[in-house]
């Protein structure tokens, strides 16, 4: 591979993701003017080996460090190398990401009857993707900066992100320190920026957003015998049980690995009991009652909680579809879905 071979194909591996990306976000718009799904439309695409899954998520626009850094240098190249129509191409697809950031923005006002002044945006997510602490080019920079400039007050929440780099990105892209100090506040939880809003703006992808149902887990009987063969109980631990007491020591076996088994998938044990037949101790085995988790496990935030302490009307905008929408609709959440048409009662104008 040559320098330029070299060079280019950075650049080119980076601009062909994007340009996936554009490609969803620009057919999202189509699916919420014809009633389709933009992730069905995504997932029947996906299924053409010629395209394949990846990157066709819409979202509100991507991020990141590279990407829009990326395309702009093959626009740069292209018209230093005198190829307007290339560079334009490539312009394209970076029009298209601010396009979409700036129609979620105005969906957002148009559901909340054409004005933000006076009204409280809770913004969940403020990294440019999950699982990172980087907002570097983060769509929520635009968003929560277009909700400013409509006289919105906005309450900020990311469990990565940090409060000074937050303030630093919205002051480069805002240069106005009275409405920043004034209507913006960055939460440390969820709740406190919830607490009061008329809409809650969902902009990345974090887990703990999620109300989707956790799976229940598959294994629902132990037997304690093989349990008991496969580990050895340390005299000097809290597990230990003296001789004589094998039964209770096959007992605090199977509970024991079932607890821990089940506190990873989140679900609530009943009292574990023992319950034995005719062909003796062999044949024994501990049956731990399972049940779905009837509470929100702590590491996910209760939309319940959230519903409780907002105003109505309640709206919620999931910008990346990661929603149980209709558990939100019975809540009582008016909700509008990135790529999906309106979801609202059909008397609200949306």
């Amino acid at each position: 591979m040559n320098l330029w071979s070299s060079e280019l194909a950075k650049l080119a591996a980076n601009a062909m993701l994007v340009q996936r990306i554009s490609n969803v976000n620009a057919l999202s718009a189509i699916c919420e003017k014809t009633g389709a799904s933009v992730d069905e439309v995504a997932y029947a695409c996906g299924l053409d080996h010629r395209i394949g899954k990846g990157m066709l998520k819409a979202g509100p626009g991507f991020g990141g460090s590279c990407f829009r850094k990326d395309i702009l240098s093959l626009v740069y190249l292209s018209e230093t190398l005198g190829l307007p129509e290339v560079a334009n191409y490539w312009r394209g697809v970076v029009d298209i990401n601010e396009y979409q950031k700036d129609r979620f923005t105005k969906r957002v006002i148009s559901c909340l009857f054409n004005t933000l002044t006076n009204k409280k945006i809770a913004v969940l997510g403020f990294t440019f993707k999950k699982n990172t602490a980087d907002i570097r080019e983060s769509p929520a920079i635009t968003m929560v900066t277009n909700f400013l400039s409509e006289g919105a007050q906005v309450a900020v929440y990311d469990p990565r992100a940090r409060k000074q780099q937050i303030l630093v990105d919205l002051h480069q892209a805002r240069d106005d320190t009275v409405a920043l100090e004034n209507n913006l506040m960055i939460c440390g939880d969820a709740y406190r920026a919830c607490d009061g809003a008329d809409a809650v703006v969902v902009l990345t992808e974090w887990d703990e957003f999620s109300n989707v149902d956790l799976p229940t887990p598959e294994v629902q009987t132990a037997d304690p015998v093989a349990l008991r063969r496969s580990t050895v109980l340390d005299p000097n631990a809290n597990n230990f049980v003296p001789e004589g007491t094998k039964h209770k020591e096959e007992e605090l076996c199977a509970v024991s690995a079932f607890l821990s088994a089940l506190k990873v998938r989140n679900v609530k044990v009943g009292s574990p009991h023992i319950t034995s037949d005719e062909e003796g101790l062999e044949g024994s085995r501990v049956r731990v009652p399972v049940t779905p988790a009837q509470t929100v496990p702590q590491w996910r935030i209760d939309w319940v909680r959230i519903a409780r302490g907002m105003r109505k009307p309640m709206f919620v905008f999931d910008g990346r579809n990661i929603l149980d929408h209709g558990k939100l609709q019975r809540l009582g959440f008016r909700v509008e879905v990135i790529g999906k048409a309106s979801l609202t009662e059909a008397n609200v104008q949306c």
